[in-house]
């Protein structure tokens, strides 16, 4: 099997956020916002973690319904351009609400490409794992038995800023196929993956 070996320092504790356009009025709460129902919402790309399965999956989770029983209008996806195109349909008025990743709203929040009070965070996702670095066993076979730790070992040792910002992280640490399993159980629950 394929292992888990390194993700970045933010990466076992990520987490989605609804957004909404200004207009609606809607503004932040630690309960789930589900005076969306009769809004315009729009996931991100349909193989999106952080923007498709984690938000269907506490969807369900916190109304009982499937996205597409619980909102009353047809669901929105944006095929091309993933999180920024979500966060730029909910500032421009697109859609009212949408769900993505925290750290490209950050971002685009932070580098001025969308301005927060256009689409203010209305609700935060609890936290799941997300991405990692997966290593397929046959490097072994190909480079010699211990060839994944030592691997291991050179990505969650690399300072080197370069690196770091080729993975869009600021440290690297050990992952474990076990930190994923939630991942893998929720797509299975939702049909998503065999």
């Amino acid at each position: 099997d394929s292992r888990a070996i390194a993700q970045g320092d933010v990466d076992p504790k990520y987490k989605s956020y609804i957004i909404a356009n200004k207009d609606t009025g809607l503004t932040k709460s630690d309960e789930f916002p589900s005076g969306i129902k009769d809004l315009v919402f729009s996931f991100g790309s349909k193989s999106s973690t952080s923007g498709r399965l984690m938000p269907t999956y506490f969807i369900l989770k916190e109304t009982g319904m499937m996205p597409d029983k619980f909102f009353t209008k047809p669901l929105q996806f944006q095929t091309v351009g993933g999180h920024d195109a979500t966060a730029r349909a909910v500032a421009g008025g697109s859609v009212n609400v949408g769900v993505l990743s925290y750290k490209k709203y950050d971002s685009m929040v932070a580098d001025g490409e969308i301005k927060a009070e256009d689409a203010p965070i209305i609700w935060e996702t609890p936290y799941y794992a997300d991405y990692n670095l997966t290593v397929h066993p046959t490097l072994e076979e190909m480079f010699g038995e211990g060839f994944i730790d030592k691997l291991q070992k050179v990505l969650v040792d690399c300072t080197d800023k370069d690196v770091l910002k080729a993975f869009n992280r600021d440290d690297l640490i050990p992952a474990s196929n076990s930190e994923f399993e939630g991942i893998a159980e929720v797509a299975k629950e939702l049909g998503m993956m065999r």
